[in-house]
């Protein structure tokens, strides 16, 4: 700042950034500097400043949503997309997964099995039903079951660690 003696510059506090940006990755991509350039030289975050940014990026910045859609130009975009997917995706389907398709599963092989003990002792004695359940099927389902009780275990947490 030699050029302007007047002006006692300490330094710049940036914070807040990360809340739009994915947080830890903010650092390792560039959209929020380049955000904040633009917002700096505008003055504000305007029309203009939005779409120069775009420019830029390669992409069209969604701030309603908080993200920038499309491929992208800018280095670390392939990351950024992929994050962007994970973040989309990777929960949502967890979450369905654990509440309807693994319950749902359980529910179908506890009644196909119910029937099918019942159709196999009309022919067999139940010790040889047993039996032949234990070598093909009770591990099977045990686990399952202990998945499914898992699964409703991480639910009722819901995303928050066990409490001691």
């Amino acid at each position: 700042m030699p050029n302007y003696p007047s002006i006692t510059f300490r330094g710049i506090v940036l914070t807040g950034w990360q809340r739009l940006h994915f947080t830890v990755l903010c650092d390792l991509l560039s959209i929020p500097l380049i955000c904040l350039q633009q917002t700096l030289q505008q003055g504000e975050f305007s029309e203009k400043a939005n779409t120069e940014i775009q420019n830029i990026l390669g992409c069209s910045i969604q701030i309603n949503k908080g993200v920038c859609e499309g491929s992208g130009a800018f280095s670390g975009s392939e990351v950024y997309n992929m994050v962007l997917h994970i973040d989309k995706n990777l929960k949502k389907q967890t979450n369905d997964l654990m509440k309807e398709k693994l319950n749902k599963l359980l529910v179908d092989w506890e009644s196909f099995l119910e029937n099918f003990r019942k159709q196999m002792e009309v022919i067999y004695f139940p010790d040889a039903v047993e039996e032949w359940m234990d070598q093909n099927v009770n591990r099977d389902m045990d686990h399952l079951r202990e998945m499914a009780n898992d699964a409703d275990r991480i639910k009722q947490l819901k995303g928050r660690p066990k409490s001691l």
